[in-house]
């Protein structure tokens, strides 16, 4: 049914926005398996990542099948993980800043002694880790993840733009008749197309035909006296 699917022009951009949300995904999964591989216990960048590509997923659906179903699925993850991204954001800033502090002192303070990294430090790093190396490897992933999950809240909120034009801003598909004079004597012919606004007719499309009632032949014709 026409009424069930999106305009071609929306679930287009819907799925050209989820190919980017993608890209984050994947950049933010690969920051946050390496945070985890690290020692993280709090699995940033894992918990975002993966939303998003739920999201890249959904949006690759409504660009193909255009589905309105997927596309009001997509909005309502878009809505949510622009608020995520945002929560994101904050805490892989605070998580940067507090490593890279961390970096400054490992740089003066800190040795490596076996598999072991020791540092003359007052203040202990948050998780233990066993190459002093490894702190700065911390400190660049959240970096990334600040900054990838800022580009995906951008991402999420045009997404959302997109997929409320799409859905609940769309306009109803209008029907397009064209009425072809015919010679006296020939019923009318009326050609009716149902299509979205500024969309153009499918390969192959027909046009519903309906006639008009006969024409009187007894018309006209003079009656006997």
């Amino acid at each position: 049914m026409s009424g069930d699917l999106v305009e071609e022009g929306k679930a287009k951009a819907a799925g050209i926005i989820s190919i980017l949300i993608g890209v984050t995904a994947f950049i933010e999964l690969i920051c946050g398996f390496i945070y985890l591989s690290k020692g993280g216990p709090e699995g940033s960048g894992l918990w975002s990542g993966v939303g998003l590509a739920i999201i890249c997923a959904l949006g690759i659906v409504t660009w193909l099948k255009r589905s309105k179903t997927a596309m009001v699925f997509h909005m309502v993850m878009c809505i949510i993980w622009f608020i995520v991204c945002i929560v994101q954001v904050i805490i892989a800033f605070v998580a940067w800043v507090i490593w890279h502090l961390i970096r400054k002192v490992v740089e003066t303070n800190c040795y490596q002694i076996g598999d072991k990294c020791h540092c003359n430090a007052e203040k202990a790093s948050p998780i233990t880790v066993h190459n002093c190396d490894d702190i700065k490897v911390i400190e660049s992933c959240f970096l990334t993840i600040m900054i990838i999950s800022a580009f995906a809240a951008i991402l999420t909120l045009a997404g959302s733009i997109i997929d409320c034009m799409g859905t609940c801003c769309a306009r109803p598909a209008q029907a397009n008749v064209v009425v072809v004079q015919q010679p006296a004597g020939y019923p009318m012919v009326i050609q009716q197309q149902q299509q979205y606004p500024g969309q153009a007719p499918y390969p192959g499309q027909q046009p519903v035909v309906m006639a008009g009632p006969p024409p009187d032949y007894g018309q006209g014709i003079p009656e006997k006296q």
